[in-house]
């Protein structure tokens, strides 16, 4: 079976718990599919320019982009005219778009909205947190 090489999209200041997410999903030899982390373990975001060019190159290795949408999802980012957009999210879900990734977005609360860039777009939904629902919906997009 081809792995899926998954990056994941998420509000790093508020919701890096959830990150732990893709770490079971790659932790996990049971599971029918294989996963490869593309994401970002750690980043300094003072230095935007190469921070966007690290992200790009982890969303071009990926195949999938996991999007993780918090509470924060659409807060605009203080460094916003830097990024180029609303926040890294949206930059995120911008260029994953663009390098033809298949997206899939898991809201961790029904209530929180999704992000502008979610819109108009092919998007596979998880239907909770849990990493079954995540897989199936990796599997499906």
């Amino acid at each position: 079976m081809e792995k899926i090489k998954v990056f994941v999209s998420f509000d790093f200041e508020n919701d890096m718990d959830y990150r732990g997410i893709l770490d079971a999903l790659c932790q996990n030899e049971n599971l029918e599919v294989s996963f490869e982390d593309k994401g970002l373990k750690r980043i300094n975001e003072w230095d935007i320019e190469p921070l966007q060019i690290n992200v790009l190159k982890k969303i071009n290795e990926a195949t999938h982009t996991l999007v993780i949408i918090g509470k924060n999802a659409n807060t605009r980012h203080r460094h916003e005219k830097f990024i180029g957009m609303r926040n890294w999210i949206n930059y995120e879900i911008n260029r994953s778009k663009a390098s033809n990734n298949k997206l899939v977005a898991v809201k961790l609360n029904s209530y929180y909205t999704s992000p502008p860039e979610l819109f108009r777009c092919e998007v596979t939904w998880a239907d909770d947190t849990a990493v079954e629902s995540i897989v199936e919906a990796l599997k499906k997009a």
